[in-house]
């Protein structure tokens, strides 16, 4: 299974750089070379690069009397420049002309930009899909957004909802004024394979409440008790629940803590017992 990381490389390209290109009306051929081009200059940190066509038509997966023609179209439109021209024995040198209003279009005008900037999208009652044979792409330079104040009330109050949504679903902390509990390093096993990992707030407040119970040796009980019943791990949510119904038991049967075993810890333990 591909599972492509940044880390084993990357190319930084300019958003202006990719609005224009998307805005421009390159054909599938010509945006597969720029892409190619844009590959091995900025992908390798460099303006410049020798590719010869045969490289370029392998790269791109088409013939090379396709990919021919197509470089020195976009070499005449001026989106890509030759460094270094071709000699017998080393393919030319090319670059990719970032200064896109150098750019000519296939009808001899200058490209006609749609940047993210300038994009309200049009509101949903007014989209009519068509069927598929009857769909014939416009260029983005003919494309004009409707204004967001054609929203209707509804259409509105049902894109709040979804925000709301996304927002609560990607939001880690829904109290953000509120500080984040400090961890006491004390792991609960829960049944997603996930950790409770028991704020130190928690234990001082139970220390309170039950005054008899040796916190931290119970919670370490609690621990080896989930793992050998696994089918009893809780969920986040029910994790509490369960610590303080332990820690209350524990409490009600007379606590934890222990005296300790010496001679007069024995002798306090029998005399109360006479």
């Amino acid at each position: 299974m591909a599972n492509p990381q940044l880390e084993d490389g990357y190319t930084r390209i300019a958003n202006g750089l990719l609005e224009a290109i998307y805005s421009s009306d390159l054909n599938g051929t010509q945006f597969k070379i720029v892409l190619c081009v844009w590959r091995f200059t900025y992908g390798f940190q460099r303006k410049e690069c020798k590719l010869s066509e045969a490289f370029i038509s392998k790269a791109i997966d088409r013939h090379k009397k396709q990919v021919a023609p197509e470089i020195r179209k976009l070499i005449s439109r001026g989106i890509l420049k030759v460094v270094e021209d071709a000699t017998f024995t080393t393919p030319r040198m090319l670059s990719f002309n970032k200064d896109f209003e150098e750019w000519v279009q296939r009808d001899g005008h200058p490209a006609e930009l749609f940047t993210a900037s300038e994009f309200t999208p049009s509101p949903a009652s007014e989209f009519t899909p068509s069927p598929a044979s009857e769909f014939t792409p416009s260029p983005a330079s003919e494309f004009t957004p409707s204004p967001a104040s054609e929203f209707t009330p509804q259409e509105r109050k049902d894109l709040n909802k979804d925000l709301n949504k996304y927002l609560k679903k990607n939001t880690s902390c829904s109290e953000p004024d509120e500080s984040a509990p400090s961890p006491s390093g004390i792991l609960l096993p829960l049944n997603d394979k996930t950790f409770y990992n028991v704020p130190l707030e928690n234990i001082k407040l139970w220390k309170d409440a039950y005054p008899a119970v040796d916190i931290e040796q119970d919670l370490k009980r609690m621990i080896s008790w989930l793992e050998s019943n696994p089918t009893q791990k809780k969920t986040r949510r029910g994790i509490n629940k369960f610590i303080n119904n332990w820690l209350a038991r524990t409490q009600d049967s007379g606590g934890s803590k222990k005296a300790s075993v010496t001679k007069n810890g024995i002798e306090e333990w029998i005399n109360g017992r006479k």
